[in-house]
């Protein structure tokens, strides 16, 4: 964390201030908001709207099911928010787990992890139709059928690439992250709300956290309205609704600690209904179009596209695992349905040169 502090003040390569603040403060802004809007909604706003009795046995049966959504809501955004940030998409991990794979096939010892890496020469030129696919080796040279490197080129995007930090060959569509400080298969962005980058591994689990999370929090939203409107507004004034003068009142005396936890949670939440909901259009156009958001963002379109002509259902089981309707509810399905893709090739993808 004192690291973490230091870095403010000389933020990393790569980095900027606003940015090297989202990722300490982000994640733990995150967990308080959703904690506290799912906390409110099942102590105060489940009973306000629909319970009618003091026995809970006696309650009606819209009072037990909003309590259980809250809870199963909960469970799904908090599980899945976990599997981001845990749910390793390294490219030093991928890299061992490949070379066991490798070894595993051809009966032979397994070789150290960086020189089975760089021993792994990509020879594949595929040309028709104005299409044309180039797989480089580890230092960026293309080869052909008997390993000889033709002279060096200009390194393209869609080839292998040296990493100087982690001194690790990356595929295509791998790039380093200041803030992972590590390589990430098939980097998308750095999430700031988990503290991870959504790459290979936990794409999945960030566009089935976005689908609760809007679901979440606009039920949320939708049951705090009223009871601010008819039962907050008798006990504190209109101004106070607003997040930063609920925390000057309550640092001053002027309202207690749960108006004004209340106020600002769901000032947060409102927010969090904007992002969600963006970022979850934002991921499916992504995966339609078969690209990570680094590279809609800046790959330069004239000189390189990048084409998936997978039907949608195929590019959905390339993220989501084979079965995507099980994966929006089970979030630990990647050990059982790993995404349909090869993070290392990408066979399936056509890459035009223009």
């Amino acid at each position: 964390m004192k690291a973490r502090f230091r870095r403010l003040s000389t933020p990393r390569p790569n980095s900027d201030l606003q940015s090297e603040i989202l990722d300490l403060v982000g994640w733990p802004l995150y967990v308080y908001t959703i904690s506290t809007v799912i906390l409110f909604s099942y102590i105060y706003l489940v009973e306000y709207h629909y319970g009618t009795t003091n026995t809970e046995d006696d309650q009606p049966f819209l009072w037990h099911f909003n309590k259980w959504v809250a809870c199963v809501v909960w469970i799904q955004m908090m599980s899945n928010w976990a599997c981001i940030r845990y749910a390793d998409t390294s490219l030093k991990t991928e890299v061992n787990r490949h070379s066991v794979r490798k070894a595993k096939e051809k009966e032979v010892p397994m070789m150290h992890t960086a020189s089975a890496n760089t021993s792994n020469n990509h020879c594949d030129s595929n040309k028709s139709n104005g299409q044309s696919k180039l797989r480089t080796n580890g230092e960026g040279a293309s080869t052909c059928n008997n390993h000889t490197p033709t002279q060096q080129k200009k390194q393209s995007y869609w080839s292998w690439k040296r990493c100087q930090a982690c001194d690790l060959n990356a595929p295509p569509r791998c790039h380093h992250c200041p803030f992972c400080d590590t390589c990430v298969l098939k980097r998308d962005h750095h999430c700031f709300f988990t503290g991870r980058c959504v790459g290979f591994h936990n794409q999945r689990h960030f566009i089935v956290f976005l689908i609760w999370a809007s679901f979440g929090t606009t039920y949320g939203m939708i049951h705090f309205f009223p009871y601010l409107y008819h039962v907050m507004l008798l006990e504190i004034s209109a101004i106070d609704c607003f997040a930063p003068v609920a925390i000057f009142k309550l640092m001053t005396g002027y309202i207690d600690f749960y108006h004004a936890n209340i106020i600002v949670s769901f000032t947060l939440n409102f927010f969090f209904i904007f992002l969600s909901t963006g970022f979850l259009l934002e991921q499916y156009n992504l995966v339609s179009a078969g690209v990570t958001q680094f590279e809609q963002t800046k790959v330069d379109k004239r000189k390189l596209k990048i084409v998936d002509p997978r039907p949608i259902s195929q590019k959905l089981r390339a993220v989501l695992g084979q079965y995507p309707v099980f994966s929006l509810v089970f979030p630990w399905a990647h050990w059982i349905f790993p995404p349909k893709d090869d993070p290392f090739e990408w066979p399936s993808h056509e890459i035009k040169h223009n």
